[in-house]
């Protein structure tokens, strides 16, 4: 007789073959002792070995579930996932991620130890393949969602501290109402903020979270990951997507110019003038970060722009002439 489930594994995946096969056998090889659970894998209308990988895993194992979820984007591949899933908590996770073999049952032993948290994150461990470059100090690991916090910790809406690692009870995440798409991954954007913005509900409905360190995932960082290229392009990309979310907190401002608060403003100066000085002086890291920051401005200030013109059919010339300004200033140095 098989038993319920008390954790629901969710995983989507999109043309990553060769990484999702690592990723269901970390799965797949939990070590005795923990929860019943099941591992609902989402199809994100892959044109690769994608599905073939699936069924070669489920075929081993009665734990997993193939879906195939047509509509291009992680939080559409996110939400399908959770619909099928039965158990009370739900634990997600990525292709590219490898989860330690007592994870699962990590997920559930801390929630059981903490029944006023309704979701939870953990430790995301980088494995290198060579060393990464001197400028890739801590200060630059959110592009590759990274965290090696020792220490427990409450994500409240007092504190605005996030989690890493998407594990919530299921009953918080149906009263909050999901993923929403246009804050999710679709192709090979980046950036994007669907986790951030799940956090943010679930912190308004009067709901907490914890950082528990002994949920830990591992992830072998893509070399890609560690150009500096592309952390410009996240910094550009989590900006655009922070300025579709809409975060109350960051939006609170007296004065806008096209609908973009007057803080970015001051924030797009103030970091470019900081970048400039670190740049002159051969602070290479701290130039990075600051380039980056002014990145995130940019960002959120031409989406930001494209709304209003949108929203309120601003002349065209006046829209396209600042985003042409804004474009042009993200030249690289």
């Amino acid at each position: 007789m098989q038993t319920d489930p008390q954790v629901s594994v969710v995983l989507s995946t999109y043309n990553r073959a060769p990484l999702l096969a690592r990723a269901l056998e970390s799965l797949r090889q939990q070590a005795p002792g923990g929860p019943p659970y099941e591992v609902i894998v989402v199809d994100n209308n892959s044109t690769d070995e994608t599905a073939s990988v699936i069924q070669a895993v489920s075929d081993q194992s009665p734990l997993f579930r193939y879906v195939f979820e047509p509509r291009q984007g992680v939080s559409y591949a996110n939400n399908t996932g959770v619909r099928y899933a039965n158990a009370p908590l739900l634990a997600f996770t990525d292709d590219d991620l490898i989860v330690a073999d007592d994870w699962v049952r990590a997920v559930q032993e801390a929630f059981d130890a903490n029944p006023d948290i309704d979701f939870l994150g953990g430790r995301v461990l980088p494995q290198w393949d060579d060393a990464p470059p001197r400028w890739l100090t801590r200060h630059h690991w959110t592009p590759l969602a990274l965290d090696d916090t020792a220490t427990p910790f409450y994500s409240t809406a007092d504190t605005r501290r996030g989690v890493l690692g998407k594990c919530v009870r299921r009953a918080a995440f149906n009263a909050v109402g999901g993923f929403v798409p246009e804050l999710g991954r679709t192709g090979d954007s980046i950036g994007s903020v669907e986790d951030r913005d799940l956090i943010t509900r679930l912190w308004r409905s009067g709901r907490k979270g914890l950082h528990a360190p002994d949920v830990v995932v591992y992830t072998a960082v893509q070399p890609e990951r560690l150009t500096k290229e592309y952390h410009r392009r996240w910094h550009t990309g989590h900006g655009q997507f922070f300025a579709i979310m809409r975060d109350e907190s960051f939006e609170e401002s007296k004065h806008r110019v096209f609908g973009v608060p007057a803080h970015v403003y001051r924030g797009l100066l103030k970091s470019g003038i900081e970048w400039a000085m670190d740049a002159v002086q051969g602070r290479e890291a701290e130039a990075f970060e600051h380039e980056n920051e002014l990145r995130f401005c940019i960002g959120f200030a031409r989406e930001r722009v494209k709304q209003v013109a949108r929203e309120s059919q601003l002349p065209i010339m006046t829209a396209l002439g600042l985003r042409r300004a804004l474009t042009g200033s993200t030249a690289k140095a």
